[in-house]
């Protein structure tokens, strides 16, 4: 049966080494108290071992603290966590070691530690006389204390290693209890929609929105758009038709101005063919700079004299046989940049139908409805607006040539005039804001950004250049929430004492909170650690 031997807290690594070589059981069970003093470093425990296992001896480690069971275990010990009574002999107490100068002449220095035989059994032959024995533990104490010191010589860095790490962690838990713990507060306030409809006036006069008359700064723009477009004639019919088309005609005779009756001839040079002017014109008179004279021009409807395909002649340079034989002759002449056509003599010819002179004058509307629209948008900076309903638009004219070309295509001649009243849109969104904060309250809170704004209609007055519209407006206002109050009643509240506070904030119409990590139970008691926010929407 074991033997179990208790080491009292204050004793040390020697001193346990000396009263287990002085045992004379082999099976011993080491009882060590939690604050022992040979179990305060692990290398006391692996010095115990190693001079345990020269003494031939079964030795197992007992305590009740587990860190010290796990140290023998590392110094290579058995363990033991309990010890039923009824297995073990009566134990014997470890006390401490007799001081070496003290020990008596007549006795052995262990006997009184250790349960064996009795003196008459023991070979006096082989004891040791006091002071060779007084020398060995000298030198058993010395050989130990020193390979403590080796052992303790190596131990700094390590201690070192472990000392920086339990710091980190130990700064790690603290900044983390101190720095990651948050309360996140989402706050969407109550709200409502302020609908009205508002009349508007654009006027130039006016530099800045005025709330009491509603007026913005407005501009005019006005653009004239033409347009050309070829088409198909489809009907036959048997037709005489003169050919025509038109001609530039110049002064580079005189400082006046020269006029030509309807019908004056004009005969392109190299050829007898007879064309004439379908009306009266006024050639513009030439302008003298730096003592030279510079020629003016006039464009003119022209058309052949007779019948006959033999007129449908290309580009030329035409004279005046009325100026002949006068200095005005050289200098007066005309030039053809297109060539003449729609000449014919008793022979098949196309002509546009009422229906194809119809679709083609609403194609060319509805191009220079379109142009007009791109060339608007082209003049008016991008920090202007205008809409359709605020546009005044006249079409000027729209013209067909009856008499198809030779190839049966007809040109159709359109002109487009537009006046359209231009804004900021933001003058008028101050002034919808103007108009919104005279309908709500003081506890309320408008969101600008929110805006909708619907056009209804326009009128556009051209003589005095403003328009004045009329719109239908929506925006969000929500209930004020002071942060400042809100933060205060927040600090050092608890999931329930938030969720009362909000059931009774009739000014909050949904909340979010979030308590991170999940240690943190409530609100911070600095409102200013509170991390509020007011948004505009909760998923």
């Amino acid at each position: 049966m074991a033997t179990q031997f208790f080491v009292n807290q204050d004793q040390d690594v020697i001193s346990v080494i000396h009263r287990l070589m002085s045992a004379s059981v082999r099976e011993i069970i080491l009882q060590i108290p939690p604050d022992a003093k040979i179990a305060k470093e692990a290398i006391s425990l692996r010095i115990l071992k190693r001079e345990t296992q020269k003494m031939d001896k079964d030795i197992k480690v007992s305590s009740s603290d587990k860190r010290i069971l796990k140290l023998a275990k590392e110094a290579g010990f058995k363990t033991i966590d309990k010890i039923p009574a009824a297995d073990f002999e009566v134990p014997i107490k470890l006390n401490k070691l007799t001081p070496l100068g003290a020990i008596p002449q007549e006795s052995n220095s262990f006997v009184d530690f250790i349960s064996g035989p009795s003196n008459s059994s023991v070979n006096t032959d082989k004891i040791d006389s006091p002071a060779i024995a007084q020398i060995k533990q000298r030198s058993r104490r010395s050989n130990i204390n020193n390979d403590l010191a080796k052992a303790r010589s190596r131990m700094p860095i390590t201690k070192i290693v472990y000392a920086f790490v339990a710091i980190c962690v130990f700064l790690g838990l603290a900044a983390a209890y101190l720095i990651l713990p948050r309360v996140t507060v989402e706050v969407l306030p109550k709200s409502e929609t302020v609908n009205f409809d508002l009349e508007v006036v654009a006027d130039p006069q006016v530099t800045q929105s005025d709330l009491v008359l509603n007026k913005i700064p407005g501009q005019m723009v006005k653009i004239t758009q033409r347009k050309t477009q070829e088409l198909d004639a489809s009907q036959t019919v048997a037709v005489d038709s003169k050919a025509q088309g038109k001609i530039t005609i110049y002064n580079n005779f005189s400082t006046q101005e020269q006029a030509l009756v309807a019908t004056t001839r004009f005969i392109p040079q190299g050829s007898q063919l007879i064309f004439r002017t379908k009306q009266k014109i006024i050639v513009p008179s030439a302008k003298m700079v730096n003592g030279k004279l510079e020629p003016a021009s006039v464009e003119a409807d022209i058309e052949a004299d007779q019948f006959g395909l033999e007129y449908n002649i290309e580009p030329a340079t035409w004279n005046i046989p009325g100026f002949a034989g006068s200095p005005k002759y050289e200098g007066f002449y005309a030039k053809s940049l297109t060539a003449m056509a729609g000449g014919n003599r008793k022979g098949e010819g196309k002509v546009a139908s009422t229906e194809e002179l119809s679709q083609a004058k609403e194609q060319v509307n509805a191009a220079l409805q379109e142009d007009a629209q791109a060339e608007l948008a082209k003049k008016i900076p991008s920090n202007l607006k205008f809409f359709d309903k605020c546009q005044r638009k006249e079409l000027a004219r729209i013209e067909v040539e009856k008499n198809p070309d030779n190839s049966g295509k007809f040109l159709v001649n359109g002109e487009l005039q537009v006046e359209a009243v231009i804004f900021d849109l933001n003058d008028l969104k101050i002034l919808i804001e103007k108009n919104v904060m005279t309908k709500i309250s003081d506890q309320k809170k408008s969101l600008p950004e929110s805006q909708i704004i619907n056009y209804l209609d326009c009128e556009v007055d051209s003589e005095n250049e403003y328009a004045k519209f009329r719109i239908n407006t929506e925006e969000r206002v929500d209930s004020l929430i002071d942060e400042v109050v809100l933060r205060r009643d927040l600090a050092g509240k608890n999931a329930n004492d938030l969720q009362q506070y909000f059931t009774n904030n009739t000014a909050v119409d949904r909340v979010r909170v979030t308590f991170w990590p999940f240690w943190v139970k409530k609100a911070p008691n600095n409102p200013q650690s509170l991390k509020l926010k007011i948004v505009q929407a909760l998923d």
